[in-house]
């Protein structure tokens, strides 16, 4: 079975990569962020993109119908 998928955008490190979530509440940017805390060790976050405080809100659902994609 082939899913659709959506088209990403990643930092020129890989650790960053932001898409496009299309859905019945709108276009929502949502980003992956791999940051290194420690040698070998990486914590992962992921969540909705805020452009006025470049940040990652993390701590909302926005159900906008497309997990799958």
């Amino acid at each position: 079975m082939k899913a659709d998928i959506y088209q990403i955008d990643n930092s020129r490190n890989n650790l960053i990569f932001a898409f496009n979530s299309v859905g019945k509440r709108g276009i929502i940017t949502k980003v992956v962020v791999y940051e290194p805390v420690g040698e070998e060790t990486f914590n992962l976050a992921f969540g909705d993109y805020n452009s006025e405080t470049n940040t990652i809100q993390d701590d909302i659902n926005s159900d906008n119908g497309d997990g799958k994609k």
